[in-house]
This record gives structure tokens, C-alpha cells and sequence, in this order.
């Protein structure tokens, strides 16, 4: 447990440290925002009761937590190229302790990053009771770790840093843009539906939009049309169901994850440097 909680508390750190990533993500979150809502300006969202920039809202949530789970396993790369890793992987501790850590350090910062969306989304007039802020922090929860856990996965077979990152890069924008946080699913073309409801995002979008609008009095029909739940088929997934799906893709790459990591090698990964 120790172990975890140690390498938990590096990643922290290193976060918190990194102000200009901090703020790099959140200035990128509010450009999509208000690009989207300008975008969508002649898109109708009357019949949710709100403005285009809170139908989106939900959606920056859910992608903004996705953009810093996925990129956070960055730092894996960035130890095995600096030596650290080889430390870690050398000690007594465990490689299921060090994964684990690493998926609880980058989950952490990325609940935080979608936390300071969630809180400024009321200036925009965004209104939640306490069941809602509770469900979107539940799902923020449910999504980082899910992400963290395929970031870490795709993290333990890249040997650089530029090679991750071309990956995130060719992985990040289909799963943002084909996961209903811009365009609502119902407007996307049928081929591209299959890669639509094999991404996870699109669970998250759909589980926080449902989360954060009222959808009292509002049909199913509307719901279905604007994204709030989805349609496979005849089977309906509602916000439970949504996050479930979230929990069980995560669960799968939590195990591959920590499959993978145990299976790296120590001879490849680079010395401290300094240490010969």
C-alpha cells in the first residue's frame, strides 16, 4: 500500500508543478466550448430547456477529464526514457503496486481538471443540486480511471516520448469528436456508429449530459435525438448503464495494464542518469 501511495503522491506532485499543462488543457476546454457553441449556433436545444453552451458543457466535462487521464501516461515513457522506472521496477515493491499508483496519480489529476470545469460551468448557467454534482464526480471518477488504465496500457509497449504521443494524438481526436460531446450521436453518419459505441467517451458524454440537464418532462424520443441516451439497435443505454460500460472497458485495460507492466523488461528500460 505504501508503494502506491507513493507513487500516487509523485504523480500529484508533478501535476500540480506543471502549471502550464494545467492551464494549457483548461484554456483548450474553454476554446472547444465556445467554438462548438458558435458552431452550433442554429442547432435547436430548446426542447432540453437550455442554450447550445450548456448542452455542450457536459461534454467539455467528460472530454477535458479524457484529454488529462490519457495524456498523463506520458510520465510512464518520460520515467522508463529517465531511469526512474528502472528504480521502481528493480525494488521490492510489487508491479501491480506501481501500476496502480500510476493509474490513481493521473486519475487524480484529471478528477481535478474536470472539477474546475464542473465549477465554473455555472457562470454559464449551468444549475445542479447535490445529486447532480455527486454524479458527475462519480462519473469523472469512473472515466479517469478507465483512461488512465488504456494511457498506461498504450504507455507500457511506446519506448519514447514523441512515439506516445503520436499515438494520443491519432487516438484523442476521434474519441473526442466521434463520442457525441460536439455533435450529438444521432447526427453523425451510420458507418462511423460502430467506432462511436466502441469508444468510451461516448458513455461519459451521455451519462454527464443526463446527469447535468433536467430531463424532467422531457420524452424519450427527445432524449435519444439529443444524445442524453443512447440507442444500440432496440436497447436502450441509460446514464447507470453508461457508467457501467465505463467501469467495465476500465476494469479490462486496468488488467492489461497491469499484465503489460509486469511484462517489461527491466534490460530495456533505461538507468537513472548518472548511474552507470
Amino acid at each position: 500500500m505504501r508503494i502506491i501511495t507513493t507513487i500516487w503522491y509523485r504523480e500529484f506532485l508533478n501535476y500540480i508543478r506543471d502549471r502550464a499543462r494545467i492551464v494549457s488543457s483548461l484554456v483548450m476546454s474553454f476554446t472547444m466550448l465556445f467554438v462548438f457553441t458558435f458552431a452550433l449556433g442554429n442547432f435547436d436545444t430548446s426542447a432540453l430547456g437550455v442554450k447550445s453552451i450548456q448542452y455542450l458543457l457536459p461534454g467539455i466535462i467528460a472530454t477535458t477529464t479524457f484529454m488529462t487521464s490519457i495524456s498523463n501516461a506520458l510520465s510512464v515513457v518520460e520515467d522508463k526514457s529517465d531511469g526512474f522506472m528502472k528504480e521502481f521496477l528493480v525494488s521490492p515493491a510489487s508491479r501491480t503496486s506501481i501500476a496502480i499508483g500510476k493509474i490513481l496519480g493521473s486519475a487524480t489529476s484529471a478528477l481535478i481538471q474536470g472539477s474546475i470545469i464542473l465549477a465554473a460551468s455555472p457562470l454559464f448557467g449551468m444549475k445542479y443540486d447535490l445529486f447532480m454534482i455527486l454524479g458527475l464526480i462519480g462519473g469523472m471518477i469512473a472515466i479517469s480511471l478507465s483512461i488512465s488504465s488504456i494511457g498506461l496500457f498504450i504507455a507500457s509497449f511506446v519506448k519514447s516520448t514523441m512515439g506516445f504521443q503520436m499515438i494520443v494524438q491519432m487516438l484523442m481526436m476521434p474519441m473526442m469528436f466521434l463520442s457525441g460531446a460536439y455533435v450529438p450521436v444521432s447526427l453523425l453518419p451510420d458507418f462511423l456508429r460502430v467506432i462511436v459505441y466502441i469508444n468510451p467517451v461516448t458513455y461519459a458524454v451521455s451519462a454527464f449530459r443526463h446527469l447535468a440537464l433536467d430531463t424532467t418532462n422531457i420524452s424519450e424520443q427527445v432524449l435519444e435525438k439529443m444524445g442524453l441516451i443512447l440507442r444500440i439497435g432496440n436497447f436502450q443505454i441509460k446514464p447507470l448503464l453508461s457508467i457501467s460500460i465505463i467501469l467495465v472497458i476500465g476494469t479490462i485495460f486496468l488488467l492489461l495494464a497491469v499484465r503489460s507492466f509486469k511484462n517489461v523488461s527491466i534490460n530495456k528500460v533505461a538507468l537513472k542518469r548518472g548511474m552507470h
